[in-house]
This record gives structure tokens, sequence and C-alpha cells, in this order.
């Protein structure tokens, strides 16, 4: 019986070329290239604002009758999104919350989140609008070199949500602020970083004398009531807390 030997079974090998080593090497770079762009492709990738974050503009946009908020809610999500992924960003305008809101206003169950004050999503809607009165607050003092300790911060969040009913949740959390020093260290902290990532994207509004921002909030209520009983006519208001 025949047998081939080790040597004589396995493949011969051709010994490269000395002057076919930066070829070689310059395919390998290339495919390297090649996989790590692939990789990137296969990450999430999108080109337009999910639906999801899509209808948290419209909300913020019927509550408030303000593109800018809208506007402000979708750069806050783009930077967080966008900075840990390969999607491209969109830059979100008047005209484009305004089409967001042709396209849902007629949505079921944005209706239902918009009459329903303790839903999770209106909470946070209302939470962010009542946070853009605090930015505002910031802002215009800013403007005039004065700094705003952070007592005097939770001291004017405390009284802006007193003007206006609250969901069992923020009620609780109120009560957390005026009870514990470190809940109140700790919501400063939050509030500071959410907001110091939008500072100087959102267009100035002219400088507002205090009776007009306790106006704003005071037509919370009114917009709350509204919400609740004729939720379907909630996207044709055109003024609410930041008219």
């Amino acid at each position: 019986m025949l047998r081939l030997s080790v040597n004589q079974m396995a493949p011969k090998h051709k010994k490269t070329n000395a002057a076919d080593a930066p070829g070689l090497n310059h395919l390998r770079s290339q495919l390297k290239g090649l996989v790590r762009r692939k990789r990137r492709l296969d990450k999430v990738q999108i080109s337009v604002v999910p639906e999801h974050v899509q209808k948290m503009a419209v909300m913020i946009q019927m509550l408030s009758g303000d593109s800018r908020w809208a506007i402000a809610w979708v750069l806050k999500w783009q930077l967080r999104f966008y900075l840990m992924t390969f999607g491209t960003s969109v830059q979100p305008s008047h005209a484009l919350i305004m089409a967001w809101v042709e396209k849902h206003k007629s949505d079921a169950e944005l209706l239902v989140i918009l009459a329903d004050i303790e839903h999770p999503k209106r909470i946070q809607a209302d939470t962010f609008l009542m946070e853009s009165l605090l930015y505002e607050f910031i802002q215009e003092n800013s403007r005039k070199g004065i700094s705003i300790p952070s007592s005097a911060l939770i001291t004017r969040s405390l009284k802006n949500w007193s003007y206006r009913p609250v969901s069992t949740l923020v009620k609780l959390q109120l009560l957390d602020l005026q009870q514990s020093k470190s809940k109140r260290t700790a919501w400063c902290r939050r509030f500071r970083k959410r907001w110091q990532i939008l500072w100087g994207m959102i267009d100035k509004e002219k400088p507002q004398s205090s009776d007009l921002l306790q106006q704003k909030v005071f037509n919370i209520r009114k917009n709350i009531q509204r919400c609740t009983t004729h939720p379907f006519e909630m996207y044709v208001m055109s003024s609410w807390m930041f008219a």
C-alpha cells in the first residue's frame, strides 16, 4: 500500500517576493479600512428623527405654542444620541416642527398623553417646560452679570410649580426638594448638566418682567384644563407659557 509522507501531502507555498510586499501591505490596509467601515455601517444610523422624539417635540409645541422649546428638545436628544452612534443629525427648525405637528396632531396615543397629567411622557414634557422657565431666568440674569445660587434656583422652581396642578410623582419630588438637602444638591447638579449642553443654542427672547414670567406659569392651568377637556384642539393653540 502506497503511503504519502507529511511533506509530500502538504501543499507547496510560493515564497513571497520582496518586491510584492508593499503591495500586499497596501491591500491589507485597505481591507482593514473596509472592515472598520462595515462595522460602523452595521451600527445604528438614523438620518431622520425617530417617531418617539418627533411626538415629544410635538407635545412640547402643543403645550407651549413656542417652537424654540420643541427645537431645544430635539437638539438635546441629538446631542445625547449621536455622540454615541454614527447617526446623521438633522437641523431642526420651526417649519420642521410644524410639519411634525401636522403629521401627529391626530395621533390617538399622543392625545391620550396630552390629556393625562399623570402619564410619564406628559410629566417629562411638563418638567422640561417648567425647567425652561428656570433656564430663561438664569440666562437673563447671566446677561446682566448676575450669578444665580442653587438655593435661589430651587426656590424659583418650587414657586413656579406652586402655580399649577402637578402629578403625584412631581408632588413627591417637590416634597423631597423641600425636606432633603441631599435631594436639593442632586437636583441642582442634574439641572445644570441637562441645560448646560443647550447653552447658546436657544434663541434669545426679549427681557421679560417678573409679572410676565408669573403670568406664563398661571396660563398653564388654563392650558391643562383645555387639554383635558378638548385634547384634539390643542394643536391650534398659539400661546401658553412662552408666547
